[in-house]
Formats: structure tokens, C-alpha cells, sequence
């Protein structure tokens, strides 16, 4: 019988640990669950509220709904930080850079985001590339519409390699200057079609 209980013990519990899936991981906090608990879990870490981008949403003036916007520091910069959801579920993180630079200084974050994902050890790159100093971006993406962009799998806490588990990021242009949009995927949680 104690046998028996044993190997029911181990059955279980090698059937629970293959049911689990790794998630992808943004400052040690899975991007999966519900809205209110990430808001929650990213307000402990330090995130707090937009309200100057919330109080349009509030009026009315602009469309969003997702959960709160929220802002706070991440990787040495002041960030804008929201939450995309599919089924009551986080499925990415988006983080905006708070203030735009001008071209000179949006290659050099661009380059130092890719020198640092590729020296961290958590990280393997799908797609990554560099900019040269005497490139051209603004003539580059108005004209030949080029995107840049990095993509990187974020490493299992065994080091397996996933899909599923992205990060990546690219150069936005807005009126002011250049910023970083980056994006923490959770891939599970993402729509695929399957509720058409």
C-alpha cells in the first residue's frame, strides 16, 4: 500500500509539473492572469497610475479599455505601462519610453537595448539588428517605411527555448521625436482563433 501511495504521490505531481507552462516574465511577474492582479502585482514594484493619460479616457475622449495605465521606472527610464488582455487574461505588456529623443539619441538607447538583451543570459534573439551612426531612421521609416525592430525568447527557468515567450522591441516616431515601444508577450494568452 505505502508503495502504491508513492507511486500515486510521484504520478501526480510529474502530471502537474507537465501541465504547467512557463510564461513569459517582465521585473520576475508572469504576464498571465487577470488585469486587476498584474495592476496589483505591478503596483507593489513600484507603478502607480497615469492619471494625466487616464483623466481623457474617463472623459470619454479616448477609446481604451484596458485596465489602468500606469507609469514608474524600468531599465533606468521613466516608462508608460499598459496591460492588452484577451479572456480576462494578460496576454502583453506594452512599455513606452515617457520622453521622446531626437535621432541621435534614440540609435544609441536602440543599440544599448539590443547590447543588453544580447549579454543577459535569460535571453536568445530571433531577430535583432544595429543601427549605424550615419543612418538615416527618419528618412529610412517615412520614406522606405523600414521598421526597427529586435525580437528576442525569453529563457524557461531550465533554459529551454519557447515561442510563446517573446519579448521584443522597436523605434516609434511621434511629432516630438523617437521613443521605445517594448512588448512582453505571454503567446498562451493570445487570441488564436480558436473562439471564432
Amino acid at each position: 500500500m505505502r508503495k502504491f501511495l508513492t507511486l500515486l504521490a510521484i504520478i501526480a505531481i510529474s502530471a502537474s509539473t507537465f501541465a504547467q507552462k512557463e510564461v513569459t516574465k517582465f521585473m520576475g511577474i508572469p504576464v498571465d492572469g487577470s488585469p486587476t492582479e498584474m495592476v496589483k502585482k505591478l503596483k507593489a514594484k513600484g507603478f502607480k497610475t497615469d492619471e494625466k493619460f487616464m483623466q481623457p479616457i474617463k472623459q470619454g475622449l479616448i477609446d481604451w479599455d484596458g485596465p489602468e495605465v500606469l507609469t514608474g521606472r524600468f531599465n533606468g527610464e521613466k516608462v508608460l505601462l499598459g496591460l492588452l488582455v484577451e479572456q480576462n487574461k494578460v496576454w502583453r505588456i506594452c512599455i513606452s519610453d515617457k520622453n521622446t529623443r531626437d535621432e541621435t539619441q534614440i540609435k544609441i538607447r536602440f543599440n544599448t537595448l539590443v547590447r543588453q538583451f544580447e549579454n543577459n543570459d535569460k535571453y536568445l534573439y530571433f531577430y535583432e539588428q544595429t543601427i549605424a551612426d550615419d543612418e538615416d531612421i527618419s528618412y529610412q521609416m517615412t520614406v522606405n517605411k523600414k521598421q526597427y525592430e529586435a525580437i528576442f525568447a525569453q529563457k524557461g527557468e531550465d533554459g529551454t527555448i519557447d515561442e510563446k515567450r517573446v519579448v521584443w522591441f522597436c523605434i516609434s516616431q511621434r511629432s516630438d521625436g523617437y521613443l521605445i515601444d517594448m512588448f512582453y508577450e505571454n503567446e498562451y494568452n493570445r487570441a488564436d482563433g480558436s473562439d471564432l
